[in-house]
């Protein structure tokens, strides 16, 4: 088949469909992927390694004085919708006509379109050029359910299916008006349910995810399907370990490890979150590898317990440590968990809350912390009792031994190849 990809946002968003674009190749498929990112990593790399083509489209970067007054918006809004809206409209809107051109580009050249959950002009381009179209969500899904609520709780199988129609009207509210209007424009029509016209597909829907944390329901229609999770293979990471680095895990205990990722990039105080992570260590009395942004940070002193680094393969080193700090994005979390490895969550944005109430229901985590209220003393509780609990980590590593036996990329293939096949190519949004 030939096959066009089309995903928009962070690492996190995008690295899923380079595992995914990279295994439909070695499956014999021609692929196209077109990336739209605001973070500074370099995909084009993956051309040569994994042999498909990537088309990239940077986002406009703004002013950093923006970016920070961003940041502390973003990060102090305890809505969640609100900021997902914010988030749609100062990086994906700006960029809403391209992605447009983008897609029907993808749809006159291929035979099928895999695309981002969120990016809705594919799905658009998708539907009028009469081109199958898979959606992908490289987290977890919001797919209602009588078992679950969109709490992440049981609540009973009427108050579940009352909360998701409640669910279902504040996606439309933030989410629907662009959309129509798209639609409109393009001669179709109007959608009922941004959730299940836009960023579902009736056609196939995949949840990069594993099912180890996040089974399917018996109630889900069969279009919905958890392949598991998306990583690279380790071989195809483009960083190797530092010999400084090789030589600071050998020389002691088994550190932390602490990295925010991306949301570093639109963090209004990179150097206060840094010395937050510097702090808690201290006080935690452990070792620890911080991940940052060091370039920007040059009042916070070195110390003998702390390795500083701004790139690394976390499927190389999260094995070697002792547990792991992060912001809770699907790709870290995931990576964490098939490590063997517990986290402390500090939630900054988005769906990383719902990560951490799923991570501590599991047994693996401490429950997730606020961005907005998290302190160094906060933080070291939280890494103390991770590193004291042997429950948490045989139960973590129970856990990551069965991700360890998956494989989502070639699951997430097989998928596609069926449906494909068994729908001989005919088109369903």
């Amino acid at each position: 088949m030939k096959i066009g990809m089309q995903t928009w946002g962070t690492e996190g968003d995008i690295r899923p469909f380079i595992a995914l674009g990279g295994e439909l190749r070695k499956a014999g498929h021609e692929v196209t992927l077109e990336v739209s990112y605001f973070n500074r990593m370099d995909f084009k790399s993956f051309e040569k390694s994994l042999g498909f083509r990537v088309v990239d489209h940077a986002i406009p970067v703004y002013e950093p004085d923006f970016m920070k007054r961003l940041g502390k918006a973003l990060i102090g809004k305890r809505n969640v919708l609100k900021q997902l809206q914010m988030v749609l409209s100062y990086f994906l809107e700006p960029v809403i006509e391209d992605l447009l051109v983008a897609a029907k580009g993808l749809c006159r050249e291929n035979e099928i379109l895999v695309r981002h959950a969120m990016v809705y002009p594919a799905a658009i381009a998708a539907e009028k050029m009469n081109l199958p179209c898979v959606s992908v969500f490289p987290t977890l899904a919001p797919v209602p359910s009588t078992y679950l609520s969109p709490l992440s709780k049981n609540l009973g199988g009427y108050v579940n299916s009352l909360m998701w129609k409640l669910a279902d009207r504040f996606l439309n509210r933030y989410f629907r008006s662009p959309i129509d209007i798209m639609r409109n424009r393009e001669g179709l029509l109007p959608v009922k349910s941004v959730l299940q016209d836009s960023w579902f597909s009736d056609y196939l829907t995949l949840i990069t995810v594993s099912p180890a944390l996040f089974p399917p329901r018996p109630d889900w229609k069969d279009d919905f399907h958890v392949c598991g999770f998306c990583n690279l293979p380790e071989q195809n990471e483009a960083v190797p370990m530092p010999d400084s680095l090789e030589k600071f895990l050998n020389s002691g205990p088994r550190p932390v490890f602490m990295t925010f990722g991306s949301v570093m990039g639109v963090d209004p105080y990179p150097g206060d979150v840094t010395r937050l992570m510097v702090d808690a260590a201290g006080i935690a009395g452990c070792r620890a590898i911080i991940q940052s942004r060091w370039d920007l940070i040059k009042d916070i002193p070195e110390h003998p317990n702390i390795f500083r680094i701004t790139e690394v393969s976390h499927q190389q080193v999260f094995p070697r440590c002792a547990a792991v700090v992060h912001a809770g994005g699907a790709g870290t979390t995931q990576t964490v968990i098939r490590a063997g490895r517990p986290s402390v969550i500090v939630a900054h944005a988005n769906d990383q809350s719902s990560w951490g109430i799923l991570l501590k229901q599991l047994g693996i985590s401490p429950g997730p912390l606020c961005r907005r209220t998290v302190t160094a003393e906060k933080l070291a509780r939280s890494i103390r009792s991770v590193l004291d609990s042997r429950e948490m980590m045989a139960r973590v590593r129970e856990i990551g031994n069965k991700m360890s036996h998956e494989n989502g990329r070639k699951r997430a293939v097989a998928l596609i190849e069926e449906r494909y096949k068994k729908t001989s190519g005919s088109c369903r949004r």
